[in-house]
């Protein structure tokens, strides 16, 4: 793969990161207007927020098992299509329970964004370092068991007793 063709990728998969707080963020300042526009309280449009973190948690439990599925393409292009839908129907939202339902359903859409841009940097960090998981999980292992030795070594000579070796 080019420098050119990472760089892209690098951007696409933190632009998918970064769609979920964005869609949290941004409409946070405008809680205010939202519960004029709605003629209702800012404690009810908050739960517009609580909502959107519930449709997170779903969306996580929802897509893991369909990007293994599907693959990576389909659910997030469709994940992305209901994320937008969602979005554009937020605008034209009459009441507080509207705005909260498709809330939710915005929180699932933009999940799909966000999983599967984890997903594919952990596949692709196994893919090319799958090498080096085994070097660094047997470092580990006898780092840690001489460590571990070394330490009951001392501890018997601190108490004199027989070395567990």
């Amino acid at each position: 793969m080019t420098r050119s063709r990472y760089i892209s990728l690098i951007l696409i998969l933190g632009g998918l990161t970064a769609l979920t707080p964005f869609s949290i963020d941004m409409y946070l300042p405008g809680f205010p207007a939202i519960a004029k526009d709605l003629s209702t309280s800012a404690a009810k449009v908050s739960l517009s927020l609580s909502s959107f973190f519930i449709g997170i948690s779903l969306g996580q439990l929802l897509y893991g098992p369909l990007l293994d599925r599907f693959g990576r393409k389909k659910p997030l292009y469709i994940g992305l299509s209901v994320y937008i839908l969602a979005s554009i129907s937020c605008v034209f939202v009459q009441s507080i329970s509207g705005l909260i339902g498709l809330r939710v359903i915005q929180a699932l859409g933009s999940c799909a964004a966000s999983v599967t841009s984890v997903t594919l940097v952990i596949y692709r960090l196994i893919r090319l370092c799958g090498w080096l998981t085994g070097c660094i999980h047997e470092c580990f292992w006898s780092v840690s068991k001489n460590l571990w030795l070394d330490l009951c070594d001392s501890l018997c000579r601190l108490h004199r007793c027989q070395s567990v070796e």
